[in-house]
């Protein structure tokens, strides 16, 4: 399931999205759209205070979910892009290259990022986007 860690948001505006347990389970996509939602409410809250976020995704750890729900997850992305465009300063997905070597160029083919995604394989490419 797809899960937040928010210990860098007061700070530094850094929410961190990850994959965690399950993805079979029967409520999974209720609480991926909870996840969502609440993604849409942090980065509306930052369009209100005249602020722009992070979005971290992190593909280290965790299952990538099956594409049924990629494409859940894309087509909610695609539905809330002007909040992006506003709100988001830039997204990055840090994970190996053998983990989203097949997905990640898949997803590019069909979701264009409102805003900059960059791609780190490794923590020292990701200390590197400072």
């Amino acid at each position: 399931m797809l899960e937040l860690d928010k210990k860098l948001w007061e700070r530094d505006k850094i929410l961190k999205i990850f994959s965690k347990g399950d993805w079979t389970s029967p409520d999974t996509c209720i609480i991926l759209y909870c996840t969502l939602n609440l993604v849409k409410e942090l980065i509306e809250a930052c369009i209100d205070n005249n602020e722009r976020c992070i979005l971290l995704f992190d593909g280290t750890k965790g299952e990538l979910p099956s594409l049924y729900y990629i494409t859940k997850i894309v087509t909610y992305l695609v539905g809330i892009n002007q909040l992006i465009s506003a709100g988001v300063n830039f997204s990055v997905v840090f994970a190996s290259k053998e983990k989203i070597g097949f997905f990640l160029p898949n997803i590019l083919k069909v979701y264009s990022p409102a805003r900059p995604l960059l791609i780190a394989n490794t923590k020292e490419e990701l200390k590197d986007f400072d």
